[in-house]
């Protein structure tokens, strides 16, 4: 008899409980199947629509201006939360304090769906780092909130 055999609550023996048992786990794993199936079919069945959530460009060329002057001006990302309208930015550099001397908005951005993609130079500098210059993609989402958000990737 292998283990598996040995130690399973499948297995068959001849003592009262295991039919229990089994029945017991039959209907715990019926009814995890059953919510699984329900979460995605509510998902998939959810109303969401790409065109209620489309960027405006015009509000998030705007949005990423200001937040980036926010940061030119010394202010902390957190001080975009009580701009009006709030802004939610996330930017590692500028939340490690590092001080962004100038920025450059390289091109028009491009909309994509529910975000506006946009190539920015920065010139940075920190007390514990030469001034730099970067290249950077910010992702600005104008619904239902204002989000600027620093993409990992050039």
């Amino acid at each position: 008899m292998h283990f598996c055999q040995k130690h399973s609550l499948l297995s068959t023996s001849k003592t009262n409980e295991t039919p229990w048992l089994q029945l017991q786990l039959m209907r715990r794993l019926t009814w995890a199947v059953l919510l699984i199936g329900s979460v995605i079919a509510s998902i998939g069945c959810s109303g969401y629509s790409p065109a209620e959530h489309r960027v405006d460009t015009n509000v998030a060329h705007d949005t990423l201006q200001r937040v980036l002057s926010q940061w030119q001006q010394g202010r902390s990302s957190e001080d975009c939360l009580a701009m009006q309208p709030p802004v939610i930015v996330q930017d590692m550099d500028w939340k490690s304090g590092t001080q962004l001397d100038a920025f450059e908005i390289v091109a028009p951005g491009e909309a994509r769906d529910a975000n506006y993609y946009c190539e920015v130079t920065l010139s940075l500098h920190s007390s514990d780092s030469p001034p730099r210059s970067k290249k950077v993609v910010y992702l600005v989402g104008t619904s239902p909130v204002l989000t600027v958000f620093r993409s990992a990737a050039p």
